[in-house]
């Protein structure tokens, strides 16, 4: 693939994940490779040589210059992750404009969605062939993008790859990394500590994705595209003990001792309650409290072992390290 000239239109180049594809293919030397992002905004300190900036914005903005005559990989990570009134507007019918703008030239679509689409109950060993079942609003416009996605790329005979996850961490990170680190300076540890998760790094995350563009040029040059959802993690998943004997010898903290007992009648409570501040929080909780974590094993049959072997919490280590020095 050395050769052939690799073109991208990506959506969400200023998130986490986008940003992290654009650093990492900024380090890279594959001359190549070619990105349009859509973005609001000029952003003219945003700037990378094979980048080519364009203004839009989902779900109405979305201007047909960014979609090349050449064949091209959209890599669709502009969707909201927290719940608010944008959510259906952004994550659904943003995403149904953006499907309908796809050219003749759309070789496929690689789409961030998440392992909240199997529910918020505990998830040990979560196969990829596993049906989704949402029972939270975000979850929920998830799988609908989802389904829209894999319906439209049947339609065109094009490659579908879904990707989900669990944890992502990385330096910027602004989520998972903050809510550890805040957890054992309170001297906290949610349910017993033996509960396990999927993560990966958002530099593994960006290599991946590039390794899945590869992976669709591959696939439409033979015309054999594949649609399926993908787990993006380690094939080992890490203990929440091990995250906080990482932070605390990473910290110079001490072992917390409090420990908040995981019951499924509190959650159902929580949920049961008036007001969305309770859903939130049973929604928090159940994220921290409970194990969560899949096989990446169809993953690892498209792209190799080389990264979902890596042990994640030396991982783990290494990117706590860069993100407390900021």
């Amino acid at each position: 693939m050395k050769n052939r000239n690799i073109k991208i239109v990506l959506l969400g180049a200023t998130g986490f994940v986008g940003s992290a594809l654009l650093s990492r293919l900024s380090h890279r030397n594959d001359s190549n490779v070619q990105v349009s992002a859509m973005v609001r905004g000029e952003y003219e300190n945003f700037f990378f040589p094979f980048l080519d900036i364009i203004n839009g914005e989902l779900p109405d903005r979305i201007p047909s210059t960014i979609f090349p005559d050449e064949p091209h990989v959209v890599v669709h990570f502009a969707t909201q992750k927290i719940v608010n009134p944008d959510i259906e507007e952004v994550n659904i019918r943003g995403t149904e404009n953006l499907l309908n703008k796809f050219t003749k030239s759309t070789l496929g679509i690689i789409y961030a969605s998440s392992m909240s689409v199997y529910g918020q109950g505990e998830q040990t060993g979560v196969d990829e062939n596993r049906d989704a079942k949402p029972d939270t609003p975000l979850a929920l416009s998830r799988v609908k993008a989802e389904e829209m996605i894999i319906r439209k790329a049947e339609q065109n005979n094009i490659c579908a790859y879904i990707l989900r996850t669990r944890v992502i961490i990385g330096k910027n990170d602004l989520s998972s990394l903050p809510g550890y680190i805040n957890m054992v300076k309170n001297g906290l540890i949610i349910g017993n500590g033996t509960q396990k998760f999927s993560i990966i790094s958002v530099n593994d995350y960006a290599d991946i994705i590039l390794q899945l563009v590869y992976s669709i040029y591959k696939r439409m040059e033979i015309n054999k595209p594949l649609r399926r959802p993908f787990h993006l993690c380690y094939e080992k998943p890490i203990q929440l003990n091990s995250i906080i004997d990482e932070i605390c010898n990473a910290m110079l903290l001490k072992k917390p001792w409090k420990k908040l007992p995981v019951f499924k009648w509190f959650f159902n409570l929580l949920h049961a309650l008036p007001g969305g501040i309770f859903t939130d929080l049973a929604t928090r909780l159940e994220l921290t409290g409970l194990s969560h974590y899949g096989k990446p094993d169809k993953l690892s049959m498209e792209i190799g072992k080389n990264i979902i072997s890596k042990d994640p919490t030396i991982v783990f280590r290494q990117t706590l390290k860069e993100y407390l020095k900021g």
